[in-house]
């Protein structure tokens, strides 16, 4: 089971970024440290955090933004923030809904008008757009989606500040742009592990679109690991036999990193694809960037 993040002792707490938490690289020096921690952007962290499900966003977060973090949730409503505090991104952890009222946001956006909002919910949340009230102008991200989700929503620009797209930005043009925050892969393969024809050709055009060279591992003919540098594992739906089947992808595949296609996943369904030697669990339905972040994390 992951981690859990450790709560801190005061209300807030700074969090260094990773450039800040490890000795400055061989011909580098504390200056250029300190460079590389002032380029991330900055992050206010608040609410239900400290819950194990959300413990891999926690730990990305501190390693990949300046973090400061809200240590308990009753903190959000009466939080005082310093007016001159600048803050790029304020994520609030919800578990469950109703745990934070539209009220909670609204007042924290009169203290950092110009910060974008960003949910970070549980699987508790997710009939949460049909039968409740999600909060408005907040982009909403589930901790099974945050891995491939958090570079697109985090990428920092010039100066720190997060890259950052008009709301009245067209689909093509938002994917366009994601193309061109994740660098293409030009003459690599990747297998695709599929059953079913529909499935394949559906994956196979999100990885062409991205520059990736496709071969589906069909059970007449499967790919070497030497000609692959990641494959793509899918089924329907997971029951035993479909468990036995990925062990068996990961093993043949070994050293070849292996991404699971899962529908909705929960905490124990990742743990166990992970046990299985899995590289990451992508979650279904996802978005193109989400998959293409994915792709170029396991095979940099």
């Amino acid at each position: 089971m992951a981690a859990r993040p450790q709560p801190s002792d005061s209300a807030l707490h700074t969090v260094p970024a990773q450039a800040c938490q490890n000795p400055a690289p061989a011909g580098g020096t504390a200056r250029d440290a300190l460079a590389e921690q002032s380029s991330l952007p900055t992050v206010l962290l608040l609410g239900d955090w400290e819950r194990s499900e959300f413990a891999a966003a926690v730990s990305w977060l501190q390693t990949h933004t300046q973090l400061t973090t809200a240590s308990a949730l009753g903190t959000v409503a009466g939080l005082g923030v310093d007016a001159s505090a600048v803050w790029d991104h304020v994520v609030i952890a919800q578990s469950r809904p109703g745990q934070v009222t539209q009220a909670d946001v609204d007042r924290l956006g009169c203290h950092v008008p110009l910060a974008q909002f960003t949910a970070l919910l549980g699987s508790a949340c997710e009939g949460e757009p049909r039968s409740g009230r999600p909060w408005p102008g907040v982009t909403r991200v589930y901790w099974h989606q945050w891995r491939g989700r958090a570079p697109g929503l985090f990428a920092a620009a010039g100066g720190g500040r997060v890259s950052r797209l008009p709301r009245t930005v067209s689909e093509p043009e938002r994917l366009d742009h994601a193309l061109r925050m994740v660098p293409p892969r030009v003459a690599v393969r990747l297998a695709i592990d599929c059953p079913r024809a529909t499935d394949y050709d559906g994956l196979a055009a999100a990885c062409r679109i991205a520059g990736y060279q496709v071969e589906w591992a069909a059970r007449s003919t499967w790919p070497s690991a030497r000609d692959v540098v990641a494959t793509l594992w899918h089924r329907p739906w997971m029951d035993e036999c479909g468990w036995a089947a990925l062990e068996q992808s990961t093993r043949r595949m070994t050293p070849v990193p292996v991404v699971a296609l899962f529908g909705f996943p929960r905490q124990d369904q990742v743990q166990r694809a992970r046990a299985c030697g899995v590289a990451a669990v992508l979650s279904v339905p996802f978005l193109l960037p989400d998959l293409w972040n994915i792709l170029h994390e396991v095979t940099a």
